[in-house]
């Protein structure tokens, strides 16, 4: 079936077709289609609210959400295929049965002799998304925090992982970012120093020099599936009976790591004030008694802490490299959860640490 570069080519008559061809809305017949962006341009791709009329609606949706890729990446075409790829498999061969609440899905599928890559989901639109720029409240990141470790417990050293193929081992992906770094890095090093001092920009420094070294060791035992992108604003939380639950979009970085990979950087993106570290501290040991509850054994907290800088390094990194190939760097970089990763960086000692490893 034809896939949707552009917003403009999904039509009511090619999204009559996905829905009864993907979704089991038979006799569904969509009329017309009133699409609104969501949000600003992300990195990948971009989302659209899609209002539908129908001719005959059956039980299929009011409205929907569109995601395509964007129209002008920060990566090379392969690159960017890569990236997007991986989030169609994802909910064509994973999706629901990944262990913790992800958007219905109606449609997933890539072209990337085109670049096409569409996911059609579920509306999440009324649900209380998080805020990357005040971060999450205490009731939100204690949801976030038992979530997460649902998802690392059910898929802890599991073998399985290596049968999907979309599912990127650290190894690789760290080499990617360290070629990106060689591009997006060096240019824009002085305005790190000049942002935030020279403690991260030598953070960045060792990362690039040493990234052999620290591949190795985020694909040591133990590894889990990891989202790679869990902060507050992939999070959409709902009140069902009383029950909180969260919901989690954006599954183009999954990747076979060390689950410090997410949770350093949900800690780093989503606490704020002066009391950011000891909440990073109380959650890290709330995160590992889930995890011993749910049956992983063999990584004591001790393990866990020792691990902690490798996923702050990791996403200090990431988030400064990848602000340089922002329109306004400056002003992302100043951004407050930005600021909340490079603070909680410092704050952990995260450039002494993996020397000392």
């Amino acid at each position: 079936m034809f896939v949707p570069r552009f917003i403009q080519e999904i039509t009511p008559e090619w999204l009559t077709e996905a829905l009864r061809l993907n979704s089991g809305f038979a006799d569904t017949r969509v009329s017309f289609i009133e699409s609104q962006p969501i949000g600003e341009q992300g990195v990948n791709g971009d989302l659209f609210k899609l209002n539908l009329t129908y001719s005959n609606q059956g039980d299929a949706p009011d409205s929907i959400v569109a995601k395509i890729p964007v129209q002008k990446s920060l990566f090379d075409r392969s690159q960017a295929n890569w990236i997007n790829r991986r989030e169609t498999a994802f909910y064509r061969q994973m999706g629901p049965d990944v262990g913790i609440p992800v958007p219905t899905v109606y449609f997933a599928e890539s072209d990337e002799d085109r670049d096409a890559h569409t996911v059609l989901m579920q509306d999440l639109t009324t649900s209380s998304i998080g805020d990357d720029e005040t971060g999450l409240s205490e009731k939100q990141i204690g949801i976030a925090i038992d979530t997460l470790a649902q998802l690392h417990a059910k898929w802890w050293d599991d073998p399985k992982l290596n049968d999907f193929d979309w599912i990127i081992h650290p190894e690789k992906e760290i080499q990617f970012t360290a070629e990106q770094a060689s591009v997006m890095w060096r240019p824009g090093r002085e305005l790190v120093v000049e942002i935030y001092g020279p403690q991260l920009a030598e953070l960045c420094d060792f990362w690039i020099d040493n990234y052999d070294q620290i591949r190795t060791r985020m694909a040591q035992s133990p590894f889990t599936l990891c989202h790679g992108d869990y902060r507050a604003g992939n999070l959409f939380f709902n009140e069902d009976n009383g029950a909180s639950t969260v919901v989690v979009i954006d599954w183009q970085r999954s990747t076979r790591s060390k689950a410090v990979r997410d949770l350093a950087y949900l800690l780093a993106t989503a606490l704020r004030g002066r009391t950011a570290k000891q909440q990073a501290d109380e959650l890290v040991e709330k995160y590992h008694r889930n995890l011993v509850e749910r049956g992983v054994s063999g990584y004591p907290l001790k393990n866990l802490l020792s691990d902690i800088p490798l996923g702050l390094g990791l996403s200090a990194f990431a988030v400064m490299v990848f602000s340089n190939g922002r329109p306004d760097p400056r002003g992302y970089l100043q951004s407050s959860w930005i600021n909340g990763v490079l603070q909680m960086a410092e704050a952990y000692g995260t450039l002494d640490a993996l020397k000392r490893h």
